[in-house]
């Protein structure tokens, strides 16, 4: 059952019942550094892409302070501002709650409009919207708030437009990030672990898309090392491979698995993947030259590719790389709505795109690579 705030409960109870629940959050804080908003922190530039591709009304984050108020982190255009008064519930003591309870709350749009300025251009008054608080907690330790504004499904702490699995991967992802970058002082973490878990991530949201990270990141070891990359490059380039599809936690499994075509729709959410992913990396280990090639793998040697549109030397090698290795793959594995083609016929169809979707120089040597490793497994 969910929980919910509406205006039929009173202020006074909600206040006698949270005072000692208060305590046990100062408690959970434990030795918890001062936060200073510096800036933007990164879960702001994935959380306004997740609400823009699921078309919500709203989204922010609440970053829980010393004094137990919250510091908003802006992600929203400015739907709402803080309006709280004497003769108002405080808004903090409900995002208190949500995190003690460690469950969502729904906030009826009635209960909304006595807690927020809601602004009258950017409302659809024809239609119900509904606020829905998710607390972020990490390691037993409170972080903060997720506020996501939209079009409900009944019953449920869901949207028409995003449903529970994306919501649980944002605040998975979101407190593993803001965990980072409060406590652990923006340090780099390329362990072992966080890429395992986020390995995880992927494999819990779509089997196919991890069995095909990995198969990929193989190949690309291979290929990186004809090119004589360094080992470090090597490693960051593996890196790279297992998380060129973490974006796609935000794509619904009916569209990642859809047998026919995919509609325009569908089409906005799937070429968010790079740039989201490339956030995603950045946010939860703070490596750059990764994230700029989950960033670029969709790009094409031509000019004609995603997110950025560049092209040639613009694209990062290790990208163009990937870029080849990721379609090989797509074409070899069997899916829901494609058959997998032969080995040659796969080559064959990357020297036919070579100089418009592939760097020619790449694929000469992926293909030059391949032949031995096919001739290496029929020995």
């Amino acid at each position: 059952m969910h929980s919910s705030y509406g205006l039929s409960k009173s202020m006074t109870n909600h206040k006698t019942t949270s005072t000692n629940k208060f305590n046990k959050l100062i408690c959970l804080q434990d030795s918890r550094p001062i936060f200073k908003d510096n800036g933007q922190l990164k879960i702001t530039p994935l959380v306004n892409n997740v609400v823009d591709a699921f078309k919500l009304s709203l989204g922010d984050v609440f970053i829980l302070q010393p004094d137990l108020s919250f510091s908003s982190q802006g992600c929203s255009d400015q739907l709402f501002v803080p309006c709280i008064s004497s003769e108002q519930y405080s808004v903090w003591e409900v995002f208190q709650t949500a995190l003690i309870s460690n469950k969502p709350i729904v906030l009826q749009e009635e209960f909304s409009k006595s807690l927020f300025n809601i602004n009258p251009n950017k409302s659809n008054k024809s239609k119900k919207q509904d606020f829905i608080i998710f607390p972020i907690n990490f390691l037993d330790k409170p972080i903060g708030i997720l506020l996501l504004g939209g079009y409900r499904e009944r019953n449920t702490h869901n949207f028409i437009s995003m449903g529970r699995s994306e919501i649980f991967n944002l605040v998975t992802i979101a407190a593993r990030g803001l965990y980072r970058e409060i406590y652990q002082a923006n340090n780099l973490d390329p362990s072992r672990r966080t890429l395992n878990e986020l390995l995880v991530d992927i494999y819990g949201h779509d089997a196919y898309t991890g069995a095909h990270s990995n198969k990929v990141a193989f190949i690309l070891e291979k290929i990186a090392a004809s090119f004589g990359c360094s080992s470090d490059t090597i490693q960051i380039i593996k890196w790279s491979a297992f998380l060129h599809d973490i974006g796609k936690m935000f794509i619904p499994s009916r569209i990642l698995n859809k047998p026919g075509k995919l509609d325009e729709a569908d089409w906005v959410l799937v070429k968010k993947h790079p740039e989201i992913g490339s956030q995603i990396v950045m946010l939860t280990t703070g490596l750059e030259m990764v994230a700029e090639i989950v960033m670029t793998h969709h790009e094409k040697y031509d000019g004609s590719g995603y997110p950025l549109g560049i092209a040639r030397a613009e694209i990062p090698l290790a990208a163009r790389i990937l870029s080849v290795v990721d379609a090989f793959g797509a074409m070899t594995e069997r899916r829901i709505y494609q058959k997998p083609v032969s080995y040659e016929a796969a080559i064959r169809e990357l020297w036919r795109c070579a100089g418009t979707q592939f760097d020619p120089m790449v694929v000469k040597v992926f293909a030059d690579v391949m032949d031995e490793v096919q001739m290496g497994d029929s020995a």
